[in-house]
């Protein structure tokens, strides 16, 4: 699938605020199995304090897709998951039909940005963050605010990496052209004063 304009700016985006976040001190380990596992497992692996991060992710995790399980009883989707992923094998335009069907029914009532994934996990100094990198206009959907409003809850630190791309440098962007940020701006703090956070997980 091809990517589109804001695909490709909000990927120079990140991989600059990587490299920016990799010189000033931080190591990097993407978030999430399914992104990088290799790295996953390599943090995994550090430390007791890196231990204590992962799970407390894991039990956020297991927060958020329990209000996921509990709207789907409660208001079904049209074509439930496994059904979706037999007809991929079968017709991918339908399933895709079918996903897009989803997405709609979903908009509706349940908050969007499910499940809220953030970009890295950094350690700098001994100490494990969350990090989410966002570009120009982006900003945090529902359930990010959820995921790093509990990580700060529970004492861990957050932190919202905002990176301004200048219309000049997009335009470096689109033509393959090296680029570089206007302006990194680092938010340690997330407002969750329009999300329900839970008292305990």
């Amino acid at each position: 699938m091809a990517l589109t304009k804001n695909d490709m700016i909000g990927d120079a985006g990140e991989a600059l605020a990587e490299k920016y976040l990799v010189e000033t001190g931080y190591e990097l380990f993407a978030f999430g199995v399914s992104r990088d596992y290799a790295s996953r497992k390599k943090l995994e692996a550090t430390d007791e304090t890196a231990e204590a991060f992962l799970k407390i992710n894991q039990k956020i995790s297991d927060y958020i897709q329990q209000c996921w399980t509990d709207y789907n009883k409660q208001d079904p989707l049209p074509y439930p998951g496994p059904v979706v992923f037999e007809m991929m094998k079968k017709d991918r335009k339908e399933a895709e039909r079918m996903k897009d069907a989803n997405r709609k029914a979903l908009k509706k009532t349940f908050p969007a940005g499910h499940p809220g994934r953030y970009d890295f996990i950094g350690l700098k100094n001994g100490q494990y963050e969350a990090i989410e990198i966002k570009v120009n206009t982006s900003r945090l959907s529902y359930w990010q605010k959820v995921r790093l409003g509990l990580l700060q809850k529970h004492g861990y630190p957050v932190k919202v990496v905002r990176v301004k791309i200048s219309k000049e440098q997009q335009e470096k962007i689109l033509v393959g052209e090296e680029s570089a940020h206007t302006s990194i701006d680092i938010t340690e703090t997330v407002d969750t004063k329009d999300v329900h956070i839970p008292d305990s997980l």
